[in-house]
């Protein structure tokens, strides 16, 4: 089997890719520029929901990608299941694509914009190489979780509003009451409840904290990362509508 499709955790490769490498800050940069063109792209369609669509289901096309590849090679074990925070969202922005929904578009700019982007920037998967199926595909997922995420707010279709920040929250408290109960019984890690993401910052909490308040206190952060969220987004609203005013007098 060509080691192109293997997994980082099925064979020890001898030229990993490495968190933070040259390969690694190019491939970020790279997202940085994508991520531009992409949101002005969007900007200037003349069929944004249709524009959008087809971005929810190429993102779900690759998500079946990597599944089928996955299947076809032996690799899929219950760790690969689509439920974590990322490929959930994958499926919440098919949703957002079709339906106007406040509810999806607070969870996808509190949870899952800045989800996607960590992910990308503390990958666990850069013990691969860079020519490799699940490396390239993992980068171009992520960065395309971020980038409608984008597009939809530089649009000013998704308005964030801490008024709405039980969306997020109870968000959370649905995927804990049914998540943690099949982490359990399969042993696995889904949303990383039950411990952490190498090379994240979770590694960090964990390691501080330990096993036994690594939970509460990942929820706390996830609490306390939504509301920072909310206050930068109104203090950067406020700023901008007072030169705008300023603009205008």
């Amino acid at each position: 089997m060509s080691d192109f499709f293997m997994l980082g955790e099925n064979v020890a490769f001898p030229n990993p890719m490495g968190t933070f490498s040259v390969q690694h800050i190019l491939v970020l940069l790279a997202s940085v520029v994508f991520a531009v063109w992409m949101v002005n792209n969007y900007l200037n369609s003349s069929d944004k929901p249709r524009y959008r669509q087809k971005l929810a289901i190429f993102i779900l096309l690759l998500v079946l990608s990597r599944h089928v590849v996955e299947f076809l090679t032996g690799q899929y074990t219950a760790h690969r299941l689509p439920l974590h925070l990322c490929t959930i969202g994958a499926f919440l922005k098919l949703y957002d694509s079709y339906v106007e929904s406040d509810y999806s578009k607070e969870v996808l700019f509190v949870l899952t914009l800045p989800a996607a982007a960590i992910a990308n920037v503390f990958p666990d998967w850069t013990h691969q190489p860079l020519i490799n199926f699940n490396t390239w595909q993992q980068f171009l997922f992520h960065a395309l979780l971020v980038n409608y995420v984008l597009m939809r707010f530089c649009a000013g279709e998704i308005k964030p509003s801490i008024r709405k920040i039980w969306m997020p929250l109870s968000a959370i408290f649905i995927m804990l009451i049914v998540l943690m109960p099949i982490n359990n019984a399969l042993g696995t890690n889904f949303f990383f409840f039950n411990t952490y993401s190498p090379n994240s910052p979770l590694e960090t909490i964990y390691l501080q904290m330990g096993s036994e308040l690594y939970l509460p206190t990942y929820l706390g952060i996830k609490v306390i990362l939504g509301i920072f969220i909310y206050i930068v987004h109104g203090i950067c609203r406020r700023i901008l509508a007072t030169k705008s005013i300023d603009s205008h007098t």
